[in-house]
This record gives C-alpha cells, sequence and structure tokens, in this order.
C-alpha cells in the first residue's frame, strides 16, 4: 500500500538527536499550560508553549445576558481584586449607553478600586509569606488585610465578592 500526502504537505527529515517532550499540562491557577520543549542532550533546542484555554466560556455566557446581571459574574476570576476588573467593564457600558456619572460616584469608585488593590497586595504578601516558609510573614498582612476587609464591607455590604460597581 503506497501512501501519498495531501497536496500543500511535505515530509521533513528532522535530526534523530533532537527528542520532542510534553511538559505538562500543568495548572497554574486558572488554566491548564503544556509545554513542547525540544531537547539535543542536556540542551533545550526550542521551547513552544501552549497556554490552552483559559477564558472558560465567559465570553458566551455575557452575550446572552444583561449587562447588569454580567456584573456578579464578571468578577470571579479575580476575586480577591474585583473592583479593578469590574471598573474597566462599567466604563465601558456607561460609554455605550451614554450615561454620565455623578463625581461623587466616581471619587467612591476610585476609592474602592484602591482600597481592594491594597487588599489584593496583602493576599500577595501573605501569601508570598507561606511560599517563603515564613508564617509571621504571613499573619502580619493577613492582620492588615482584614482591616481593609472590613472597611469594604462597611462600603459595600459585601467581604469579598461586591457586585458594587453598576453603571450609573
Amino acid at each position: 500500500m503506497t501512501f501519498t500526502l495531501p497536496p500543500g504537505l511535505a515530509l521533513q527529515k528532522v535530526d534523530e538527536r533532537i527528542m520532542t517532550l510534553n511538559v505538562g499540562p500543568q495548572h497554574p491557577g486558572s488554566g491548564h499550560m503544556r509545554i513542547i520543549v525540544q531537547i539535543d542532550g542536556d540542551y533545550i533546542v526550542a521551547c513552544d508553549p501552549d497556554p490552552g484555554y483559559v477564558h472558560r466560556g465567559e465570553e458566551k455566557m455575557a452575550e446572552y445576558r444583561n449587562y447588569i446581571t454580567n456584573i456578579p459574574h464578571l468578577e470571579r476570576p479575580v476575586i480577591h481584586d474585583s473592583c479593578n476588573v469590574l471598573y474597566p467593564y462599567v466604563l465601558g457600558a456607561e460609554e455605550l449607553l451614554g450615561i454620565e456619572v455623578p463625581e461623587r460616584a466616581k471619587y467612591v469608585r476610585v476609592i474602592a478600586s484602591e482600597l481592594n488593590r491594597c487588599i489584593y497586595i496583602m493576599y500577595w504578601l501573605a501569601i508570598y509569606g507561606i511560599f517563603l516558609g515564613h508564617s509571621t510573614m504571613f499573619m502580619w498582612p493577613a492582620g492588615d488585610r482584614e482591616l481593609l476587609i472590613d472597611l469594604m464591607e462597611k462600603m459595600t455590604g459585601a467581604r469579598v465578592t461586591h457586585a458594587h460597581f453598576v453603571p450609573g
């Protein structure tokens, strides 16, 4: 039996010393990651990262919802910095709808975003302390973070996922 290649395809000879390895799939947090590595003995000749699909259908789900009902759903992927994830979405919705926001609302949004950013940095610092094996470095930022979370709870009524930004 003779094998013929389809038009436009050609075989190429590959160096027999080069080995192709699939590293992964790993799970770096939000999705799966695979790295295709070509090695020649102990040397890496080529490396091709394949991040895969990490959107989890967010865009498709948002197509069939009202712009306001998307707000709680959109803050879930980055749960520790939810205000800063929602801010561009709400600004875009306001621009498309032609809504002018009062000055006070702009100030409240900036304050909430900055508090949320500080909460996220405290979380990162605490987790970094755990990775270093330093439990005190975990406890201090985590304790300071709780004070900021209490402020956000007084402002929005929720501790972590606020859904506080709405168009208008």
